[in-house]
């Protein structure tokens, strides 16, 4: 049964951080657990930013949101 809010007119916002670990050798979109893939269409993307990705298997999303940390 779905549920009526009954005109909502405000939302409440969070925040959420989330650790994310790429191989070293390859830090690229292709090994993200928020890479995913149409297979529809053949591409992938982002599920954190809505994404398309140009060859996620050679580089990371221009809109990636990670702080990577220094080596």
């Amino acid at each position: 049964m779905n549920k009526s809010l009954g005109g909502c007119t405000r939302y409440r916002k969070g925040w959420l951080n989330i650790e994310v670990g790429l191989p070293e050798k390859e830090p690229v979109c292709h090994w993200c657990r928020f890479m995913k893939w149409e297979s529809g269409v053949g591409r992938g993307y982002c599920a954190v930013t809505h994404e398309y990705l140009v060859a996620p298997e050679r580089r990371i999303g221009d809109k990636c949101p990670i702080e990577w940390e220094e080596a």
